[in-house]
């Protein structure tokens, strides 16, 4: 039996990252806040545990709190909560708890399949080796409700189970206290931007939810809402018998009979979606209610086994979270490769593209994830994305050409080639054949070969369209632009990644670009271990106590030539080094790594370069070797993550030549900056290419330089080790790195 050391960790890190009970929330919610959090409770459970043992303690913890009943977990996680952090305040200490017993319901969440629908096991091959990996666990926020409390402003219900929580807030079931047969579910929205989305653009919708929608046998009723106060809610009737993804799981494996299903099912939702659509007259004028979160969870079971939606009032605004939170998530280390991750920010897989661009609320959206629902429950399989060979996937399960059709209007990309309506839909589901599964299609394997390779083309054309125009944006610095055309893309594998890397972190302020254009990668503050390598942590622990930016390149020779009206490089055209770089274009050219200068020339650079800018509230220098240090290893902070010699998007104990510009290359000069894998921050070349000088002294006069060079052995350009040499030294493999600095660090070590 373990002793929950990684609940322990949990329990740590929320102690340091909110001492404030109502903070929790602050420091959950989004994609890099989360995955931050989740990277913390792991290096604190690397220090705790060794690590031939870390696997086998995490999944044993896991396993037994999905297991444990709920009031036996929550007395655990109290003893585990006090013994990891005796110190904190009692109110402190119980928020924490609260936290932590939201996981199990998480954990079976994520856990459950079909060879274990309870989600109490382990899957096979499952491991929490990353941050990402322990994301789907973490519960987006701490409860604000526990049972036996009432909802503000409606005293007579008591919430007695609390069915899910979210980024949005809240689900809870309720009991009339005057009525003990008598329940509802509450919604409470506790996100304040949620809030303001639901002020601003859901009070039309949930008024005529509440007024037109209520006796609609194939919606759930929304009974009341509480909007205006400081925890707004809305009263729905409670549904007992689970959602459509349940539903599905439990239909036969032969398609022949399941497809039927899914066609009936998703009819009832287009007929109910209809009258949503064109349907409502309120004082003489049409009034179309779009749901904009259609999923299998928002379709419940009512009694009799009436499909019932849910969430009409508040869907919109729900939709736009999860869409911003995958968003968010994708560019925080994080990938949505994981079928737990999928569920966990579902929304995405059903949402249109013009949904995904923020484009107005239009009734073709609610069709496009009809289609999605549809495809997958042909499949039988509600967590399957839907993806470019889908047209072949049906094919080959020899579903009729007609069903084929139907479903490829129903999800076009374009708003204008879908069903215009659910009613339009509706009519065409009940135009297709009695046989949806026709044992006699012959296609041959070239014919199915020209429609994939058709169907590809067109793909192709429309992304290459869409890369060129968002790499106009870059360069117009329209960064949100760029990341909207960029989102139009039918799917990633189109998409140029490292242009949609670029744009979010410009968008998001992770990427700066000055006036000369130097671009900058956002550093932030952390604390580390300096000096490990080959699996062996270092034993000094540095703060960098402020946030900064970092050059994602070496300083260039073209950017060198512009600040300083020279250029010292020795692997120049006309250079010494000259015939070493024949075949290179001019463009390359300009983005070789200026070297052959000193630190005293660098500190001139550097000085020009701040009076040429002139950016106010910032300034720039050399980085600080530990400054240097911590972005080259990624940001990590866990001894387990500091203890590695290379950084990349993954670290490793051994540089290859296809990895970095050193004397394995063979290429005896610099390489054009960014030919090479990034690192985590996005971050290139910190090892090899050039030296890089940094702001501190060695030892008496010397100056110290970092991260190796085209002409060293792959140890000296590991993250630890330290190279020197006077102030006055150059030579052609050194360099520099440009480090942007609030004024206020002037002077901080």
């Amino acid at each position: 039996m373990f002793d929950f050391e990684f609940f322990g960790s949990v329990a740590a890190a929320l102690a340091v990252a909110a001492p404030v009970v109502k903070n929790l929330g602050d420091i959950l919610v989004g994609g890099r806040k989360i995955y931050n959090f989740a990277a913390d409770i792991l290096g604190r459970f690397g220090q705790k545990v060794p690590p031939a043992r870390q696997q086998e303690v995490i999944l044993a913890n896991l396993a037994q709190a999905a297991a444990m009943p709920p009031l036996e977990f929550a007395k655990r996680a109290r003893q585990v909560v006090d013994a990891a952090i005796p110190e904190a305040a009692a109110e402190v200490r119980q928020g924490i708890t609260d936290y932590i017993a939201l996981m199990p319901a998480r954990i079976r969440q994520n856990f459950a399949r079909p060879d274990d629908p309870t989600g109490t096991t382990v899957p096979v091959a499952f491991a929490v080796q990353r941050p990402e990996d322990l994301v789907p666990f973490l519960p987006p926020r701490p409860p604000m409700f526990k049972e036996g409390d009432s909802p503000p402003e409606a005293s007579r219900w008591i919430l007695i189970e609390r069915l899910a929580i979210g980024g949005f807030g809240e689900v809870w079931k309720a009991r009339s206290k005057t009525m003990q047969n008598s329940f509802s579910a509450f919604k409470f929205c506790l996100d304040p931007e949620s809030q303001r989305l639901v002020l601003e653009h859901e009070m039309e919708n949930i008024e005529l939810v509440k007024n037109e929608l209520v006796d609609h046998p194939n919606i759930v009723k929304l009974m009341d809402a509480h909007i205006d106060g400081p925890t707004p809610w809305l009263q729905y009737e409670y549904i007992p018998g689970g959602d459509l993804g349940q539903l599905v799981a439990t239909w036969p494996n032969d398609i022949a009979i399941r497809s039927p299903m899914a066609v009936e099912k998703i009819g009832i939702l287009a007929d109910t979606l209809d009258h949503c659509h064109n349907r409502i007259v309120q004082d003489g004028i049409r009034k179309a209610v779009i749901h904009r979160d259609m999923k299998p969870a928002n379709v419940l079971i009512g009694r009799s086994g009436t499909l019932k939606i849910t969430d009409f009032g508040i869907s919109d605004t729900q939709a736009r979270q999860a869409l911003d939170e995958a968003r968010i998530a994708t560019v925080s280390g994080m990938t949505c490769s994981t079928p737990s991750l999928l569920r966990w920010a579902n929304t995405p897989m059903y949402a249109s593209p013009q949904q995904k661009e923020g484009k107005k609320a239009h009734p073709a959206d609610d069709v496009h994830a009809l289609g999605v629902m549809l495809y997958q429950m042909i499949l039988g399989n509600i967590n399957r994305p839907l993806n470019i060979d889908y047209i072949s996937v049906l094919e080959r399960k020899h579903v009729c050409r007609e069903l084929i059709a139907l479903l490829s209007q129903s999800i076009a990309s374009d708003r204008e080639d879908r069903y215009q309506h659910a009613g339009e839909f509706g009519e065409a589901l009940k135009r297709l054949p009695k046989k949806l599964i026709v044992e006699s299609v012959v296609v041959s394997k070239e014919d199915h070969r020209k429609q994939l390779f058709t169907q590809i083309d067109r793909v192709a054309a429309d992304a290459k369209t869409k890369n060129d125009t968002a790499r106009q944006q870059l360069e117009r610095r329209e960064w949100a632009g760029a990341v909207k055309t960029l989102e139009t893309v039918f799917h990633p594998v189109f998409r140029d990644a490292d242009l949609y890397e670029r744009a979010i972190a410009h968008r998001d302020g992770m990427r700066f670009l000055n006036g000369l254009g130097m671009e900058f990668a956002l550093v932030p503050k952390g604390t580390f271990w300096m000096g490990g390598s080959n699996g062996t942590c270092g034993d000094k622990q540095v703060t960098i106590d402020r946030d900064f930016y970092l050059g994602v390149y070496p300083v260039t020779q073209e950017e060198w030539q512009k600040v300083m009206g020279a250029n010292p490089s020795h692997f120049q055209k006309g250079g010494k080094g000259a015939d070493k770089l024949t075949g290179i274009s001019d463009a390359d050219f300009k983005r070789l790594p200026v070297e052959t200068v000193s630190w005293e020339h660098c500190q001139q650079f550097v000085q020009k370069l701040n009076e040429k800018m002139k950016e106010s509230g910032w300034m720039y220098r050399l980085p600080r070797e530990a400054e240097w240090e911590y972005a080259c290893r990624g940001g990590a902070t866990s001894q387990t993550d500091c203890s590695w010699s290379y950084y990349f998007r993954s670290s490793t104990n051994t540089l290859s030549a296809q990895q970095a510009n050193f004397s394995d290359s063979a290429l005896e000069r610099t390489s054009r900056v960014g030919s090479y894998e990034s690192n985590a921050l996005s971050l290139y070349d910190m090892h090899g290419n050039v030296w890089e000088w940094c702001e501190d002294a060695y030892d008496g006069s010397f100056r110290v330089r970092r991260g190796g060079s085209w002409g060293g052995s792959a140890e000296r350009c590991a993250a630890a080790y330290r190279g020197w040499n006077t102030p006055t030294y150059a030579l052609y493999d050194l360099g520099l790195r440009l480090a942007r600095v609030p004024v206020r660090s002037r002077g901080k070590k």
